[in-house]
């Protein structure tokens, strides 16, 4: 079964994966501390639903 690709996650050259979020002000990026491909695509969606739910009620969700 194909996995479903997560918007907002990237790796960077050593193979960790990140979540990034484009703001007005910055570039925020968290770290997944993970290598595991499966692993960081599920927590990328799961937080993509939280962001995307915010934005839907007009609520401002921060990534710290």
């Amino acid at each position: 079964m194909p996995q479903i690709k997560a918007p907002r996650l990237y790796l960077n050259r050593c193979g960790v994966f990140y979540f990034r979020l484009k703001t007005k002000e910055k570039d925020r990026k968290v770290s997944f501390r993970t290598k595991c491909p499966v692993t960081a695509n599920i927590v990328a969606l799961q937080l993509n639903a939280v962001i995307e739910r915010g934005r839907a009620m007009n609520i401002g969700i921060s990534v710290c």
